[in-house]
């Protein structure tokens, strides 16, 4: 393989994403603490730069490095909602940092560094290209969840996350060994042994010419999604999603939600629909893929929303909150897998796009309430917040009726459209009952959060802080907010966008 412009051009948000994470941190070495609050300007605009470099690659349906990856559709759009949960974790840490006692450029290069990971699990064309856009990822979060060191629960949060993610890696990694043994050892590499690059038997579409019941492929595809699964926090591998959102800084907290699934459902995504395509090849692919992915995705909604219902702190409440939204999206990626229409595929889309957003403002509203004594988690100390702080509680308010499904937000809409999909396909009618039982369930506890914050007293002694310095996390929440307003009321565009990004992927 020759290393070519056109290959660093299709490879660009990248380099620039990690460029910036380099300038961050060397800008940090030679700066006074004063000129520190030039940090989240470099991050921001690195992360804006590696925006528009990927929306200058829209219409484009090409390979870089020998087809390790593809830039087409889908890696644009899930590059660009890994880009928005970037863009909004900065702004809502450009105040946080500095009261957490973190302000260090080590800080923002983590987070350009985890959202370069999720860029190429977007553009991920092969198995190799998963393994390396995960690890790049997860060890960038890994050490986000920790750098607030003199919190022991931050650091017991990243050590667990690490020691199950660790654990994950050798599943996903041996998974891989397998799958690329069912290629080698059956009639699926014909014609593809020919290729002048063995890198060929990695490739995703490679699986594809492999029959159904081959004993390697399921073991592999097994292990695979154990991996997979572990990095969502789907049932039953999200154990270690609660105590790292809950350990990690608030912002961190809503960078993660975004960022990794961003990454992975493009992963899963793109699998489904190149390595297990819907109906028209000689292929079962109910058997291996999407028949276990149903069973994964009704476990993790019904599972995410009941284990909410008993939660007081507030971040424990969205971490459960968040393993309930990961079975929705899974929803989509089960009914793509068996679908030739891209309407579903491109609910998938429209939805993390959704999810990003909706998930970043939450946590962001957190961060805004920030004090050097700590965060504001338990649900008792949002008490009166409406009376103090209308704003805020107007926001989260939104925030949460968003998360919850309700009209004319973009969670309604989102979820509208993935259940509509499994409806249509009446093989997967009960996960549609299954999930809209589970969104109406969620509705109890995202209710719990307006009633204390509008009903209820606060708490003696209880403060609210506010000040200039946090123009950061006020920018954040109002682009999220008008972002969760325009997305339900005027989603065709976007829906008509997702679905033209679909269309692309071959």
């Amino acid at each position: 393989m020759t290393l070519g412009a056109h290959d660093l051009q299709l490879f660009a948000p990248v380099l620039i994403l990690l460029g910036s994470a380099a300038v961050a941190v060397t800008a940090d070495l030679f700066a006074e603490k004063i000129e520190r609050g030039a940090l989240p300007f470099i991050s921001l605009g690195g992360t804006v730069a590696a925006a528009i470099s990927l929306l200058s690659l829209w219409g484009r349906n090409e390979e870089a490095f020998g087809g390790a990856l593809r830039i087409d559709g889908l890696a644009i759009v899930m590059g660009l909602a890994a880009c928005a949960a970037t863009a909004l974790s900065v702004l809502m840490s450009a105040s946080y940092v500095r009261s957490a006692g973190v302000d260090f450029g080590e800080y923002y290069g983590l987070m350009l560094t985890a959202a370069a990971g999720a860029v190429i699990l977007a553009q991920a064309n092969d198995l190799m290209s998963v393994f390396l856009g995960i690890e790049i990822m997860s060890i960038a979060v890994y050490c986000l969840t920790g750098i607030t060191r003199d919190r022991e629960k931050s650091t017991e949060a990243a050590m667990k996350y690490f020691i199950m993610g660790a654990f994950s890696t050798g599943f996903l990694l041996f998974g891989i060994a397998l799958l690329y043994g069912a290629v080698v050892t059956t009639g699926g590499a014909d014609g593809i042994l020919q290729s002048p690059s063995q890198s060929a038997l990695l490739r995703l579409d490679a699986l594809a010419r492999v029959p159904a019941n081959t004993p390697l492929l399921v073991a592999g595809l097994a292990l695979f999604l154990v991996g997979a699964a572990f990095k969502i926090g789907a049932v039953p591998f999200h154990a270690w999603t609660p105590d790292a959102y809950e350990g990690a800084p608030a912002p961190v907290t809503g960078f993660m939600a975004g960022v990794v699934k961003a990454g992975v459902f493009a992963v899963l995504l793109r699998t489904a629909m190149v390595s297990f395509p819907s109906p028209g090849i000689d292929v079962e692919p109910a058997s291996t893929w999407s028949g276990a992915l149903a069973f994964v995705a009704a476990a993790t909604m019904v599972v995410g929303n009941v284990c909410a219902l008993a939660q007081t702190n507030l971040k424990r409440l969205l971490a459960y909150s968040s393993i309930g939204h990961s079975g929705v999206i899974l929803v989509g990626v089960v009914v793509a897998s068996e679908s030739q229409n891209p309407a579903p595929a491109a609910a998938v889309l429209f939805y993390v796009l959704a999810y990003v957003i909706m998930t970043a403002g939450s946590f962001g509203l957190i961060s805004l309430l920030a004090r050097e004594g700590g965060e504001l988690e338990n649900l008792s100390q949002f008490s009166g917040l409406a009376a103090r702080r209308p704003a805020a509680a107007a926001a989260m308010t939104l925030f949460m009726a968003s998360l919850a499904g309700i009209p004319p937000t973009a969670g309604f809409m989102g979820k509208f459209l993935i259940f509509r999909e499994a409806i249509n396909n009446r093989e997967f009618l009960w996960l549609a009952i299954t999930g809209i039982a589970a969104s109406i369930v969620s509705a109890y506890y995202y209710l719990k959060i307006v009633v204390a914050m509008y009903m209820r007293d606060p708490e003696k002694g209880e403060e609210f802080p506010r000040g200039d310095d946090r123009w950061g996390a006020i920018l954040g929440l109002a682009l999220a907010s008008i972002a969760t307003v325009a997305l339900g009321l005027c989603p065709a565009k976007v829906i008509d966008w997702c679905t033209a990004a679909i269309q692309s992927v071959n």
